[in-house]
């Protein structure tokens, strides 16, 4: 069975959940805007054109497990972003 996607703004998904790295969100988006700035600038071209095609992962730990750079694409672009809650497995 697979998990129920939902729609999040980027900023009420920040506040929600931590980072990963526990650095914050604020250093977070700095560090992939500096960092992989044009890794971001391609996604968001894509995300333009065909909306996103895989949701961001929250662990049942409350940490974001994956999607950091489409957060930070949603939050550029005033979007929403598709979600999925996920556990562990055992």
């Amino acid at each position: 069975m697979s998990a129920a996607v939902e729609l999040m703004t980027a900023e009420l998904l920040m506040e929600e959940v931590r980072d990963g790295d526990q650095h914050g969100w604020p250093a977070e988006l700095r560090l992939l805007w500096t960092e992989d700035r044009d890794k971001l600038l391609a996604l968001m071209d894509r995300v333009l054109a065909e909306g996103f095609l895989t949701p961001v992962q929250i662990g049942d730990d409350g940490r974001l497990w994956d999607g950091h750079h489409r957060v930070a694409v949603a939050a550029a672009l005033g979007i929403m972003l598709p979600v999925v809650r996920v556990g562990q497995t055992s």
